[in-house]
């Protein structure tokens, strides 16, 4: 079955850069445009041009608006007849959905569940607190422990 992006789940890429990613880079090529030259003309800076067309973050949409932008001066929204865009017709509503896709995918990966504190055991989480927080104190420089919670000056014991 078709997904927002007219593609079936078995046409989609299992290694390598994401769907979205590879329409970016796609459209940039198409248009005759360096890295340099793209982002310039869509307002940020190379490198983050570069983790878009790797993947690693999608385009806000500012960043979508500048895209679509451009994307129609330079008259990208057709059908592509070769490349990674072959046989698809690029619209600026077809565009906008791939990257609200790849906008809501990537929010999804960054969705942590719910880290549970049991007294027990202390945080549950993958990063739990130290038993004790080393404190370099500044006139001896001795290395000292300062137990978590509450303490007077009094309590600290040297290492």
């Amino acid at each position: 079955m078709p997904d927002a992006l007219g593609t079936t789940s078995a046409a989609q890429p299992t290694a390598g850069p994401p769907y979205w990613s590879t329409v970016l880079r796609a459209l940039r090529e198409v248009g005759g445009v360096t890295q340099d030259g793209w982002a310039g003309q869509l307002g940020v800076g190379r490198r983050t041009l570069q983790r878009w067309e790797r993947g690693e973050v999608a385009p806000d949409e500012r960043a979508e608006q500048e895209i679509l932008e451009v994307c129609r001066q330079k008259g990208l929204f057709r059908t592509f007849d070769r490349g990674p865009l072959r046989g698809q017709a690029v619209t600026p509503e077809w565009l906008r959905d791939v990257l609200a896709e790849a906008r809501l995918a990537a929010s999804t990966a960054r969705a942590t569940p719910l880290t549970l504190h049991d007294p027990a055991r202390g945080f549950a989480g993958a990063h739990p607190r130290p038993a004790a927080i080393a404190v370099v104190t500044g006139a001896s420089s001795a290395l000292v422990t300062k137990p978590r919670g509450r303490v007077s000056p009094n309590r600290l014991r040297p290492v």
